[in-house]
């Protein structure tokens, strides 16, 4: 069965949690409910680090991710996104994938399939070029100090 990006990548996300140490705390949210997430996240304010919103088209729509940031920035909670624009737009940061890049990477996979190959029989990828994009700005807003190098490390810093 399909699902829905969001909750694909969501769960990605908490089933690796574990692994460096954080406690995932799950909130689902609708898009209609999204007036009301700062009513969800209150009681979860002070148990909830940060906020990372996954791929999905629909939560980053400019208005929905407008009213997400707005939400956390009350709450002076930090949110991680998946691409540099959310960055450009007020979120902390993202480790993103290079579109373009993702491109060439799938030329092998396209000359396969034109050569017969069914898609079946072809791996899964992951991206082999990701970027750290920071925004400065927002960690100095939220009050959090970014290490030098943690900076030093980063693709594209927002100042």
């Amino acid at each position: 069965t399909k699902m829905p990006q969001a909750v694909a990548t969501g769960h990605e996300g908490l089933a690796v949690a574990n692994q460096y140490g954080w406690q995932p705390f799950d909130i689902p949210i609708k898009v209609e409910e999204l007036p009301q997430l700062g009513d969800k996240l209150s009681a979860a304010s002070d148990k909830v680090d940060a906020i990372y919103i996954p791929t999905d088209p629909i939560l980053s729509a400019p208005d929905n991710l407008k009213t997400i940031l707005g939400v956390f920035n009350t709450y002076a909670i930090p949110v991680i996104s998946v691409a540099e624009r959310f960055v450009e737009q007020g979120s902390l940061m993202a480790l993103n994938c290079e579109f373009y890049e993702i491109g060439r990477q799938a030329a092998g996979h396209v000359e396969a399939v034109i050569a017969g190959v069914s898609i079946r029989n072809l791996p899964t990828q992951k991206p082999t070029i990701t970027k750290l994009s920071l925004n400065l700005k927002q960690a100095k807003m939220l009050g959090l100090e970014i290490k030098r190098n943690c900076i030093l490390r980063a693709d594209r810093i927002i100042e």
